[in-house]
């Protein structure tokens, strides 16, 4: 009976110590606090150098309207090619438009609004960007010894991470041809650092 009763507590305590405390500076709790993060904060599309030139109301998110010629009087090629292919994916409606100019012939362009699938992509409302997913941590490669900064504790934790929950738009051949930064953007096992922080109930991103 001894024995047994000691089996089972060294048992237990192995069990105990295998689980740990959330405020255990280790590699699941870190893990489980980044894609926390991650699955609240969406992997953002975003526009390239001169896909925003040009362009009416990206302060206020859409509608907004592209001109068909840039600010040196060239053709809007990077912008119109831009939200052209969002609109072929879904994501926007395009149709002819003009914008008032004191003294001088209206300018013209077209008008890129909201789908359904658009706003349900949206990064946040106002915005122009779109989520294209979010990151999962593949596996977390180490983490600096625990310390205090700042009147906190933290560590410095380096991560491998893929983007997951990819939507179907983001693989259109016209929007991978318009945003070349999203092939690399959606590359996988990317490495990346966050600094983690303790707090009252574990630890934090």
């Amino acid at each position: 009976m001894k024995v047994l009763k000691l089996a089972l507590a060294i048992l237990s305590t192995a069990v105990l110590a295998a689980c740990g405390s959330a405020k255990d500076a280790s590699k699941s709790n870190f893990e489980g606090a980044i894609n926390k993060h991650f699955a609240e904060d969406c992997t953002p599309l975003s526009f390239g150098f001169g896909q925003l030139t040009g362009v009416k109301g990206t302060d206020h998110g859409y509608p907004v309207i592209v001109r068909d010629t840039n600010y040196a009087l060239q053709p809007n090629t990077a912008a119109r090619a831009a939200f052209d292919a969002l609109a072929k994916a879904g994501l926007l409606t395009a149709k002819p438009a003009q914008i008032p100019s004191s003294g001088h012939e209206p300018e013209t362009g077209t008008a890129y609004a909201l789908t359904e699938k658009g706003k349900q992509s949206l990064v946040r409302p106002g915005s122009v960007s779109f989520c294209v997913g979010h990151r999962r941590v593949d596996e977390v490669v180490q983490f600096s010894e625990p310390s205090d900064g700042l009147g906190q504790t933290m560590s410095a934790a380096t991560y491998t991470y893929t983007v997951v929950d990819v939507p179907e738009w983001a693989n259109d051949p016209a929007v991978r041809a318009a945003f070349p930064s999203l092939n690399q953007l959606l590359e996988p096992h990317q490495k990346a650092q966050a600094t983690m922080v303790l707090m009252n109930d574990g630890w934090s991103m």
